[in-house]
């Protein structure tokens, strides 16, 4: 059976598993079909100042990987490499221990970190 590794949870990583998943399913074919991620869980990066702001519920902005990705294994861990040759993935589980999956296919959608910059604040606008 083939293997496919998705490396990241984000909008890309999460709909890819979900697109594959589906399309598997729909054909009456199999490969077993894992997702990485530090998280567990899918956030809508962009709904969050609708959060902060109270138009949107957070339930809706954090989509959680084991119940809505069904057919495919969600694995925490961060991947600190990609043996390209042997065709393996390492990462680190939330224990810290050092693991390694291989693949027959890999997806990196690792996405980005968000850079938040401090506001500096006048003091005509400071309470006090």
């Amino acid at each position: 059976m083939a293997s496919v590794v998705i490396v990241g949870s984000g909008f890309t990583g999460f709909e890819c598993a979900r697109h594959l998943a589906r399309k598997l399913l729909k054909h009456n074919a199999s490969a077993d079909i894992a997702i990485i991620s530090p998280v567990d869980y899918m956030l809508y990066t962009p709904l969050l100042p609708d959060v902060a702001g109270g138009v949107v519920d957070a339930r809706f902005v954090a989509i959680p990987l084991a119940n809505t990705l069904r057919g495919v294994q969600a694995i925490r861990g961060r991947v600190d490499r990609v043996d390209f040759d042997g065709h393996t993935v390492t990462f680190t589980d939330p224990e810290q221990r050092a693991r390694s999956l291989s693949w027959d296919r890999l997806v990196l959608t690792p996405g980005s970190v968000t850079r938040l910059f401090d506001v500096p604040v006048s003091r005509s606008t400071r309470a006090g």
